[in-house]
């Protein structure tokens, strides 16, 4: 005990230990003010609180969770577990919102630990600088909806791919395997984190291993869903493929690359950052720029260019996307965003 209390007391005695304490505090001002009156309470996030409550009420666990937008189909129930469960906690009528508040600090600190891993402490301390006065992420911590999840699982599963890429161990490919079926199963918007797996599949020493392994991991948030399906006749996994070869061809919407491009990015990399569509797009081009450059040097800085890489892929299959395109939508670009914004400055 002794041995921690000095320690702590060592690492307050950097500069650098007050400085993220000041940013945290910074963000949770940002995240507090005025709280009551904002924070998010119709459409999804009352349902998502009135269905906790009810299920804590009746002590139910369900099989299943949200019925999806996209189409007639539902996700997995562990974002419903979640919030049975921190609802016990006797914090009054507010207990689950300020649960997704402290998950935004946790997406802070989780950001902090992968920019150190990407480019060290100064990089770490900028990107959670970002992060604390990101307009995305403000909004994000005063709603309890299942996507408010998605920014932290994504980051989470950054770290652990950067952590795999520096020790090729397989405890790491094990975690990133569940934690993205989990992401997917809370919402699927986490499909797009799947070019994650290409690295290690690639890199792996035992590749049949790996993927035995990962596919075993990844499997598992979704044994709900299959339980539910066999007591109702597949009804979910049928109207998955339903959409998938019929539904998704229902509506058209513009979908060209220009608009993609000089449009979607620039003003969702502008609203998670904070600032204008120009300084975006600026910062879009400066980022491929590096990226470029790393990947022709790829030996000086592998997590860099890996991680760089795999947001093209994600940006290359968002595209492929037949529907509307949500700001939250994009919950799963958080982290990139903000590291190489950061990685830029």
């Amino acid at each position: 005990m002794n041995g921690l209390f000095l320690n702590l007391q060592q690492k307050l005695r950097q500069p650098r230990a007050w400085i993220i304490i000041f940013i945290f505090i910074t963000a949770v001002i940002f995240r507090l003010y005025n709280y009551e009156n904002r924070i998010s309470v119709e459409n999804d996030n009352s349902r998502d609180a009135a269905v906790a409550q009810y299920a804590k009420d009746h002590k139910q666990f369900f099989f299943i969770g949200q019925y999806s937008s996209a189409g007639p189909f539902f996700y997995g129930p562990w974002w419903y577990w979640t919030l049975t469960l921190v609802s016990l906690l006797p914090l009054g009528p507010l207990t689950i919102w300020y649960f997704t508040f402290f998950l935004s600090l946790l997406f802070l600190w989780m950001l902090f630990l992968l920019g150190v891993e990407l480019g060290g402490h100064g990089l770490g301390i900028i990107v959670i600088l970002l992060g604390a006065i990101s307009p995305a992420q403000i909004g994000n911590s005063i709603a309890v909806w299942n996507p408010v999840v998605v920014p932290l699982l994504s980051v989470f599963i950054l770290y652990i791919l950067v952590k795999y890429i520096k020790t090729i161990d397989n405890k790491y490919a094990c975690l990133l395997g569940f934690f993205l079926g989990l992401a997917i199963s809370i919402h699927f918007q986490s499909l797009l984190l799947v070019p994650i797996l290409f690295p290690v599949i690639f890199l792996a020493k035992k590749k049949f291993k790996t993927i035995v392994l990962m596919i075993f991991y990844f499997s598992l948030p979704f044994l709900t869903l299959l339980m539910f399906d066999l007591m109702f006749d597949w009804i979910n996994s049928r109207a998955l493929w339903q959409y998938l070869t019929v539904g998704q061809y229902a509506i058209w919407v513009p979908n060209r690359w220009l608009t993609y491009a000089f449009d979607y990015w620039p003003k969702t990399w502008a609203f998670i950052i904070g600032g204008s569509r120009f300084m975006a797009i600026g910062l879009i081009g400066m980022w491929i720029t590096i990226a470029v450059v790393s990947m022709r040097k790829i030996h000086q800085n592998m997590s860099f260019s890996i991680v760089s890489l795999i947001f093209i892929l994600e940006i290359i299959l968002y595209r492929y996307f037949r529907g509307e395109r949500f700001s939250y939508y994009s919950y799963f670009a958080h982290p990139y965003v903000l590291i190489f914004s950061a990685y830029i400055i």
